[in-house]
């Protein structure tokens, strides 16, 4: 019976602690390294864009043929944020002709963001909203007897 009261109570303190750090904190940097996922209308293709810590973007695709297939590099970039904490926009720069970047600088603008997820507009394809594939996904068991 103790040591169940001492269990709940330790719960409630690491429970109560991390609300609290909660209240008082400001909002995070916009962090866009990882893998996205652009989702289009009527789009049949999967596409994946790959933001390293390099300044580099990799996209990725994979055909609509119902064959589950690795995704194939179709494109690459450097990427800039103009703003780590509230972006506007990423610029893109290219020094080949690929079938997603302007040859040169393009600029896709940020209508609004979240941490998992985010929506953009670029230049002569419309609205894409992507969202943050986490290949890693954790749990925790607590478990009690």
């Amino acid at each position: 019976m103790k040591k169940s009261a001492i269990l709940f109570t330790l719960l409630f303190i690491c429970l109560a602690a991390t609300s609290t750090s909660t209240i008082g904190q400001q909002g995070c940097d916009f962090n866009i390294i990882g893998t996205w996922k652009a989702t289009t209308t009527g789009a049949t293709d999967e596409v994946l864009y790959r933001f390293a810590p390099d300044g580099m973007v990799t996209v990725l695709s994979s055909s609509g043929s119902g064959q589950v297939a690795e995704p194939q590099e179709i494109a690459r970039a450097t990427y800039e944020v103009d703003d780590p904490k509230a972006p506007k926009s990423i610029t893109f720069t290219t020094t080949s002709k690929n079938r997603v970047f302007l040859y040169g600088k393009s600029s896709m603008k940020i209508i609004e963001h979240a941490g998992e997820s985010l929506t953009c507009e670029l230049p002569g394809h419309g609205r894409t909203r992507w969202t943050k594939v986490d290949s890693n996904r954790y749990f925790i068991i607590l478990a009690a007897r």
